[in-house]
């Protein structure tokens, strides 16, 4: 039964949401608050991830940095970020953002436009500042995370680090570890066996069937030694809240918080934090040229692309 409502939402996006929603309906018939089974709950993700219409996104972030070396300090700004998504079921689809912010680090204001095509990267930065008046720099590249600053929207989603969470878990396995909260925030908490070099990493997912299994938290966790005890601690988490029904089957997160930890000798550490807050709109008018850029007068940086690509 399983295959065949997969099979239902790999080919037709126009009758996703329909699909999703019977999805929910056939699978709540079997299943109680706390008998979701593994197989249950990725038709559930897969059925929410093809479900999702091309949106726009606006981010008003307020950023936090530590900045180690000599002058160990940490930064704060604010971030305002749009994309504009039309393939939101592909985490590599095409995308447009721009994003603007004050960097305290280089007394600078810098806006940034980036296109990427589902194959190379497009992004024109302009640098203005009292030290050198205004730099502008081109970049062509093959490098996809070059376009952002901090997570790139599908993260908020079904995503993380670029591929899909149901492929993560197929990839390198994962089982329910228990269950947590109650009501609409009741999640099933999804973690990976130990992966990587002596197993001292793993993933952590908690989906949230009767949010239209959206993914409220996701983490990267490493083993480490915390006053001589070895204890699972997040390298990056991503935690979204406030969640609203934007149409029949898709909830969708206003608020999120995405934190990346270090970890020197003295024990954990934050990296940087940032703190979202997400605008939504589903089905915009996107026109082609959208995801068109042109390229000012200025200096140009091309890496790990062929000259064809370059054209």
């Amino acid at each position: 039964m399983q295959g065949s409502v997969l099979k239902l939402f790999s080919h037709r996006p126009c009758v996703c949401r329909v699909a999703l929603a019977f999805a929910a309906v056939l699978l709540c018939a079997t299943a109680g608050a706390d008998e979701w089974t593994m197989g249950q709950l990725l038709v559930g993700l897969n059925a929410a991830q093809r479900g999702m219409p091309p949106f726009k996104i606006r981010d008003v972030a307020q950023e936090r940095r530590r900045i180690e070396g000599i002058d160990a300090r940490e930064l704060s700004c604010r971030v305002v970020r749009e994309y504009v998504c039309d393939a939101p079921q592909d985490p590599m689809g095409r995308f447009k953002c721009l994003y603007e912010f004050n960097d305290p680090q280089i007394e600078a204001h810098v806006h940034q436009s980036a296109v990427w095509d589902g194959r190379v990267l497009r992004s024109v930065r302009t640098t203005t500042g009292q030290r050198d008046g205004g730099v502008t720099l081109g970049t062509v590249c093959a490098e996809v995370a070059v376009a952002h600053r901090g997570p790139p929207p599908q993260e908020f989603l079904w995503c993380l680090q670029y591929h899909t969470i149901a492929q993560l878990i197929d990839r390198f396995g994962g089982a329910i570890s228990r269950w947590e909260g109650d009501g609409s925030s009741r999640v099933a908490v999804i973690e990976s066996p130990p992966l990587g070099n002596e197993g001292r990493g793993k993933y952590r997912f908690d989906v949230a069937p009767a949010l239209g299994f959206a993914v409220v938290y996701r983490a990267g966790l490493l083993l480490v030694d915390m006053d001589g005890t070895l204890q699972w601690h997040p390298q990056y988490e991503i935690a979204c809240t406030d969640y609203h029904q934007a149409q029949e089957g898709i909830w969708l997160p206003r608020r999120a918080s995405s934190v990346f930890w270090v970890f020197p000798e003295a024990g954990p550490q934050l990296g940087w934090q940032i703190s979202h807050k997400l605008t939504w709109e589903l089905h915009p008018q996107v026109p082609e040229d959208a995801f068109e850029l042109e390229f000012p007068l200025a200096p140009m940086c091309t890496t790990g692309l062929a000259a064809s690509d370059t054209r």
